[in-house]
């Protein structure tokens, strides 16, 4: 039971005249000075208790607040009830309350400070329904934890139909598992029942309030001489912002829900978090958490932040989310946390050479060891004795530090480690001093009220973890460096001169006698790439058998999936016309989901029977009018064409030898990719033509359009089977249609290539042989290895 909901029993009139009754004696007297009295009774998130004992909340830490502002000891009376908590305030045997509201009990007895906050008392519904309940007032079931007081909220239940339950936990439940249209009870303890089960994205607080009330500390009249001080204590913990961080902490400000686009805040500490010259943001956890949002829909901006915006964490007027962050327990209070993207090992590094002298953890006595400052590394150090601490605000300093040896040792993640020293050119300098000391769990860090970008991203963790994407991510920033570095480079050029100096004189010693062998040599090098060329012909042959096999087995596979996306098709267009007047909104809804995502795996899946086609489909060449075959494109494509009101135009364009039917699709599926991509804010224009001057015996083509183009920075990207670079939501298609076309200019022995930037449109330009012998011979030159 709530402490509010206790509280507001002695609201009610007939409690109110209890105590007049059943209380006659005045106020107990008590003496000026000495410690405050505070009553607990435990009623979370206003006062509660750890498995430790050791007390917290709302009520409790302002309580401890204000007696170390004013500098008067705080002692606690443990009571059961809210009527005693009530009572001893009343009668002195408690003299503070500090976060109470304005009970008319406690008005005649106490005396009241300035507000500590303000709170409103809303319906809480289900997210999904919130619209749908917006401004309805009657005829819903609301679940309440007795006694509801106040008038206001007497007339709310009055034309509802309220339904009582034992404890908030209770009523929540009902609220999720559909019991209740509605809860009715104060918000910082729905939502910190709510948030503690991960389930805040699911629940939202209707406006307007039902009502709106204040919370003040109550000092009862024998302290009343502390009132100014406890005013004035207050006045600075808002003003330097430890009152509004209480707040916060314990939800009595409900945060703001998610809108539109996130910002996520980059501290710069490679390689996790890296800006770049010019403002550009880069680093392991920002291109992941890049990754992350592209698959969940989430839109990002991102800005750069100081140290001590870091260390406040995400939260309102600061930032909405930190790319990565170690989890901790006191963290998890201050911020809300994904699933976990890595544990990341730290370890113990040393100067190549002294880890002997080191020998773990027992030979850091007296030893400098320096670790990055407010790390766990920084912390375990700290805990450590005998050990001489160096805190570094960067990474950069504290390989610095070893590097320059004013640390012995130091304590950091092994990955980041190895890899700032490789980007420095100094592997070779430092090495690990045994296993990992220690493992930290890593995850993208929110603010308080964005559940639901939480869940969304919690959808997507494990896939992408999983992905060869993040794969690739951990290898271009953690990966083993390459064998050429920098170092190495210097010194085989300079062997290699040596070498070369030396052997000039041995071929001119070796003049004759090289001649004399030379048609020996000749006769064995013939016969060595005699033996390569066959090598490479069988491997060619074990490329198409393995190539030929997994056509076979993707068109199958395909083929195959086409039957239960029909049969699911059928399925719900029965479920539609036989049940579909019975079901609500939300079961349309979902219905409509089910229509849409249905046909998007059966165009999936007869994009991927295409592509699988198109990689095996082996046919003699024939005369080709790539006019005939743009024109048969959009008339295929012309409803798809007229729907998003655009234009094509086509000039001449020459003949070749080929395939008429891929090389129709391969206009269709780029009519259809300037289709998709257009810029709604001008009419969408596609024009069909003759490309850049080819060499002699090779036409090309060009396909542009006036749509929403391409970054640069992906323009290899997006031949790349199934990759997108904006969400369905945004642009319908498979992530294949570009490769197909890859593939249909590779079967005709030719190529495909994009220019385009982002807002002026792209043009795909197709360079194919203009005769079949071209193509023939381009085929077996590659495959004689030439």
């Amino acid at each position: 039971m709530t402490l509010l909901h206790q509280l507001s029993r002695l609201m009610l009139a007939g409690t109110i005249c209890l105590l007049a009754l059943s209380w006659h004696a005045p106020p107990q007297a008590q003496e000026t000075g000495g410690p405050l009295t505070a009553a607990f009774v435990p009623v979370p998130p206003f006062a509660q208790q750890g498995p430790d004992g050791a007390r917290s909340g709302f009520l409790i830490e302002l309580t401890e607040l204000i007696g170390a502002e004013t500098g008067v000891a705080i002692r606690y009376l443990d009571l059961k009830t809210s009527r005693e908590f009530i009572r001893r305030q009343i009668d002195g045997g408690t003299q503070i309350i500090a976060g109470v509201a304005r009970l008319p009990p406690l008005e005649a007895s106490n005396v009241f400070s300035s507000p500590v906050a303000s709170e409103t008392l809303r319906l809480t519904v289900l997210s999904r329904r919130a619209a749908a309940l917006a401004g309805r007032r009657s005829g819903l079931r609301i679940g309440i934890v007795p006694p509801a007081a106040g008038s206001a909220v007497q007339d709310l239940l009055a034309a509802n139909s309220p339904v009582e339950f034992a404890t908030p936990e209770a009523a929540v439940m009902n609220l999720l598992t559909g019991g209740v249209d509605a809860v009715l009870m104060p918000e910082p303890v729905v939502f910190s029942i709510a948030r503690n089960a991960q389930v805040d994205a699911r629940i939202s607080f209707l406006d307007p309030p039902v009502r709106a009330f204040g919370r003040y500390v109550a000092l009862h009249n024998s302290r009343a001489d502390l009132l100014p001080a406890v005013n004035a204590a207050l006045a600075r913990m808002e003003a330097d912002g430890r009152l509004p961080a209480l707040r916060q902490k314990y939800f009595l400000d409900i945060p703001e829900p998610a809108h539109g686009v996130l910002t996520a805040g980059v501290y710069h500490n490679p390689p996790y978090q890296t800006v770049e010259p010019g403002g550009r943001f880069s680093g392991f956890a920002v291109e992941v958490l890049r990754g992350l949002a592209d698959r969940a829909g989430l839109m990002l901006e991102f800005k750069q932040i100081s140290i001590a915006e870091w260390q406040a964490g995400p939260g309102p007027g600061r930032y909405d989310l930190l790319p990565e962050l170690r989890i901790t327990g006191e963290r998890r209070g201050m911020m809300d946390f994904t699933l976990p993207l890595e544990q990341v090992p730290v370890s113990l590094f040393t100067r190549t050479g002294e880890t002997e002298d080191i020998a773990g953890l027992a030979g850091l006595s007296l030893r400098r060891v320096a670790a990055l400052r407010g790390s766990p590394a920084h912390e375990f150090t700290a805990d450590r004795q005998g050990m001489l601490l160096l805190a570094e605000d960067t990474a950069d300093a504290v390989l610095e530090s070893l590097l320059q040896g004013r640390a012995d040792a130091i304590l950091a993640p092994a990955a980041a480690t190895r890899a700032l020293a490789r980007k420095r050119g100094a592997e070779d300098r430092i090495e690990a001093a045994g296993l990992p000391v220690l493992s930290v769990a890593r995850a993208p860090a929110l603010r308080f009220g964005l559940g639901s970008v939480r869940d969304r991203l919690n959808a997507v963790i494990p896939g992408y973890l999983a992905s060869s994407e993040f794969a690739w991510l951990r290898e271009k920033y953690f990966g083993p460096p390459a064998f050429w570095t920098r170092p190495r480079r210097l010194a085989a050029a300079a062997a290699a001169g040596v070498v070369i100096l030396a052997l000039a004189g041995f071929l001119v010693w070796q003049h004759q006698r090289q001649r004399q062998q030379a048609y020996e040599r000749q006769a064995r090098e013939l016969e060595m790439e005699q033996t390569h060329g066959r090598q490479l012909s069988a491997m060619v042959n074990r490329l198409e058998t393995t190539s030929r096999q997994l056509a076979e087995f993707t068109y199958a596979m395909s083929h195959d999936l086409k039957a239960p996306a029909q049969t699911i098709r059928a399925l719900l267009a029965e479920l539609r016309a036989t049940s579909g007047r019975r079901l609500d909104c939300d079961g349309q809804e979902i219905l409509d989901d089910l229509d849409r995502t249905n046909a998007r795996m059966a165009r999936l899946v007869e994009d991927l029977r295409v592509y699988a086609r198109s990689v095996d489909e082996k046919r003699p060449a024939v005369p080709v009018d790539l006019n005939r075959e743009a024109e048969a494109a959009a008339a295929d494509a012309a409803a798809e064409i007229a729907a998003a009101g655009s234009v094509i135009k086509t000039a001449p364009l020459p003949a070749v030898d080929g395939n008429p039917e891929q090389l129709r699709t391969l206009f269709r599926q780029l009519i259809s990719n300037a289709v998709a991509y257009r810029d709604p804010a001008r009419g969408s224009m596609i024009e069909i033509g003759r490309g850049p001057a080819a060499p002699a015996g090779w036409v090309s083509f060009t396909v542009r359009d006036n749509g929403i183009g391409i970054e640069p920075e992906y323009h290899d990207r997006i031949f790349g089977l199934f990759k997108r670079l904006h969400r369905h939501s945004d642009h319908q298609g498979s992530g294949i249609g570009l490769t197909l076309c890859r593939r249909i200019a590779a079967n005709h022995g030719g190529s495909i290539e994009v220019e385009s930037r982002k807002g002026a449109g792209s043009a795909f330009t197709v360079t194919l042989p203009e005769k079949a012998e071209i193509r023939s011979h381009e085929i077996k030159r590659l495959g004689n290895g030439d």
